[in-house]
């Protein structure tokens, strides 16, 4: 009975220790996921030093670095045509 006692105890305690591993690592996937879509972002085009708004309705935005004009914003435009995140981004 005694050792029986004493392997239900482990049980719980390992039980417990699963959980909060479990737990630990829902976390942690958690902060790994939001880094890596903030990576994914990095390149915004209302910090960069080469984004400009232009005068023409149809294509409001701008890019000097590349000297295009377009509908949606520039990094977007390069990522659909390079697959690479913009390479001229710098932080004004």
């Amino acid at each position: 009975m005694i050792f029986r006692k004493s392997n239900t105890i482990i049980e719980e305690y390992v039980n417990k220790v699963a959980g909060f591993s479990l737990v630990c690592f829902f976390t942690w996937f958690s902060c790994k996921w939001k880094e890596m879509k903030m990576k994914e972002n990095k390149v915004d085009c209302y910090k960069c030093k080469f984004y400009y708004v232009t005068w023409d309705r149809n294509f409001p935005k701008g890019c000097k670095a590349f000297q295009f004009k377009g509908r949606t914003l520039p990094s977007l435009e390069v990522k659909k045509a390079s697959g690479q995140e913009c390479l001229r981004y710098i932080p004004k």
